[in-house]
């Protein structure tokens, strides 16, 4: 989090230097995306989306867009795919399956039976000492990273 402050702030005393330098409107694509504003009530400002599908019989998919492509963008992805994987974002999920049985309250118990079905997973894979539980998944397996060089990614 501190990561994303420090961006903007930086990015705050980029926009800064370029007016004090010309008095002319930036025409940058980024500049129209208002980035000031709390993101939930502006999703549309969003440089990344992933939207993830569950059925009962365990099929799931994950979908991705991404919006920009610079490099804020990129590093943000990256870190926040980094701190999903490594369980950093927990508060995030049981915060929102909170607020949408707030909306929802009849599904008020299906949501406390999934927290519980969670925390029971999560217990049980700590108390496995068979398993290396630091990552759920290294993502450099995913896409056969590891066979590729350092070289091949500047």
């Amino acid at each position: 989090m501190i990561h994303i402050f420090l961006n903007k702030l930086r990015k705050i005393l980029i926009n800064y230097t370029k007016s004090e330098q010309s008095s002319e409107p930036s025409l940058e694509k980024d500049d129209d995306i208002a980035t000031d504003v709390d993101l939930a009530s502006n999703l549309s400002s969003a440089c990344t989306v992933f939207t993830m599908y569950m059925r009962e019989d365990g099929e799931f998919a994950v979908t991705t867009s991404m919006t920009r492509a610079n490099d804020e963008a990129i590093e943000v992805t990256g870190t926040v795919l980094h701190m999903m994987n490594s369980g950093l974002l927990a508060e995030y999920f049981l915060q929102s399956l909170y607020l949408w049985s707030k909306e929802h309250p009849e599904y008020q118990s299906t949501i406390l039976d999934t927290i519980a079905k969670w925390k029971l997973l999560f217990d049980d894979e700590q108390n496995d000492d068979s398993k290396d539980s630091s990552l759920a998944i290294d993502p450099s397996e995913v896409f056969s990273l590891k066979s590729l060089s350092e070289g091949d990614f500047k």
